[in-house]
């Protein structure tokens, strides 16, 4: 693949740490109703670091064990409460109803 050079202008600079905190909108809102628990933030986790990858990650605490720990220490969760919207089968449950049904797969 080849990528081509876009200009940008940079509005400002800053440390990833001083965007903890910080709310984002959301690629996608079926998850909408957790937002009054704050899980469209910006929160800090030592797992992640620039030197693995951006720096940036997603986290999907009902996918994995360190996004669990993160989440439920920030209290963007409760204990046993991550969102899972995915059947024994891998497929989207109707938590995700533009894709209830579907593998996970056949959605990417």
């Amino acid at each position: 693949m080849i990528l081509k050079k876009v200009d940008v202008e940079v509005i400002k600079e800053l440390k990833g740490a001083e965007l903890v905190g910080a709310q984002y909108k959301p690629l996608f809102n079926y998850f909408e109703d957790r937002r009054a628990t704050n899980c469209f933030s910006v929160i800090g986790g030592s797992f992640v670091t620039k030197e693995a990858g951006t720096g940036v990650v997603h986290c999907a605490p009902g996918f994995g064990e360190e996004d669990y720990k993160v989440c439920l220490a920030n209290g963007l969760i409760e204990t046993g409460n991550a969102p899972v919207p995915i059947d024994k089968d891998g497929c989207f449950t109707a938590q995700v109803p533009d894709y209830q049904g579907r593998y996970i797969k056949e959605a990417d």
